[in-house]
């Protein structure tokens, strides 16, 4: 299933006036271009608003890279075009945004250990020391985000953007010493700019070193939770869309056969689904929620994405067209059952757009700059 579905509202009584929410969870950046297509997607469907009209948005890890821009009313289309330098309205987001070395820690590291031998102050464990926290570092990400804020005339400010949309933004990240959760946000930790929550949340693990900020180290808000479903809930949310691109793979035969990536793919995607069905399960059994939670997911025998490298920036196209084949063939499958819910809260559907396109997706074949454009469209 594409597509799993909490509804706990009543009848059929219109709840236009209800809090909307978009949970965008983490994956990557080929997680960040499969979910983008898949805003595109659903963005489609929607007549007359699109899927930056919601009141929460909640952003974890990559998710927060697009959380942001739908707060400043940055379309999808638009955020998929700064993957090609095509946007008027974001820079172009490069291969060197994402991977840019820890030079300092490769540096700085061996040279402390060496005035710790020169000083006899080192045992056989400190040795570790000379490995860097993380491969890459993700400063330039902040720096990407923080400048396309100033270049839109936005607000680098989480009150601010509050009070100029009338929208609520959300980022979870994880203080690395103490492993609690953060939530930066207009009413939660406020003293941290916006691009500078995102820089923490996105700090993968190993991949990147980890953001310090007033004296904290933060990492990846996906290792606290897959999708902080309960900040919406609490924010007062009714409806609640949540997205989640890293979900297992189901297939006959061996994963073990194919190497160590697929096996290790594997159990992270396990892990952070199962986490994340556990929540959904929470909401569906609490008798104090009454609202309705839409959980979109790749399906389990989705091979096309669970073969793409989650973090090989090449992939970012590809991803995309899957996430927004996924998404519309998800929504096709349950669509008088979304309609139902969306227009409870004042959103109309309508399919009149996504079938033509998918026609072109097809007709476009593995050919990437067609691809490209029909997702920028």
């Amino acid at each position: 299933m594409g597509i799993t579905i909490v509804q706990k509202s009543s009848g059929r009584q219109a709840r236009k006036g209800a809090k909307k929410a978009l949970i965008l969870a983490g994956g990557a950046i080929t997680g960040a271009s499969f979910m983008a297509g898949g805003l595109k997607a659903l963005n489609d469907y929607i007549k007359d608003s699109s899927v930056a009209d919601f009141d929460v948005f909640v952003g974890i890890s990559a998710g927060s890279l697009l959380a942001a821009p739908l707060v400043g009313g940055i379309s999808p289309e638009e955020m998929l075009k700064a993957f090609s330098g095509r946007s008027k309205k974001f820079s172009k987001f490069s291969v060197w945004h994402y991977y840019y070395p820890n030079i300092y820690e490769y540096l700085s590291r061996p040279l402390d250990f060496t005035k710790k031998i020169l000083a006899k102050k080192y045992d056989a464990s400190s040795i570790a020391e000379i490995l860097p926290s993380g491969l890459f570092d993700n400063s330039p990400i902040e720096h990407y985000i923080r400048k396309n804020i100033e270049n839109n005339d936005l607000t680098n400010s989480f009150r601010s953007t509050k009070k100029a949309t009338g929208k609520s933004l959300y980022v979870v990240a994880s203080a690395l010493d103490d492993a609690k959760r953060v939530v930066f946000g207009p009413d939660e930790r406020t003293d941290v700019p916006i691009s500078k929550a995102i820089q923490a949340s996105t700090a993968m693990p190993g991949f990147y070193k980890p953001v310090r900020i007033d004296g904290v180290d933060y990492v990846d808000g996906g290792v606290q939770q897959t999708a902080a479903i309960d900040i919406a809930v609490e924010k007062g949310a009714e409806l609640i869309v949540c997205y989640n691109p890293f979900r297992p793979h189901t297939k006959e035969g061996r994963i073990s056969g194919e190497g160590i990536m697929a096996v290790l793919n594997q159990i992270f995607r396990t892990f952070f689904h199962d986490r994340l069905h556990v929540a959904v399960e929470k909401f569906k059994n609490d008798p104090n929620f009454k609202g309705d939670i839409i959980l979109v997911e790749p399906k389990d025998d989705d091979k096309a994405f669970f073969d793409l490298n989650p973090l090989l920036f090449s992939n970012r196209i590809k991803a995309a067209c899957l996430g927004f084949q996924s998404v519309m063939g998800s929504i096709e499958e349950h669509y008088d059952e979304v309609k139902g819910i969306f227009t409870k809260y004042g959103i109309e559907l309508t399919k009149q757009r996504v079938g033509r396109e998918l026609d072109f997706l097809k007709e476009a074949g593995d050919d990437s700059e067609k691809l490209r454009k029909i997702l920028e469209e």
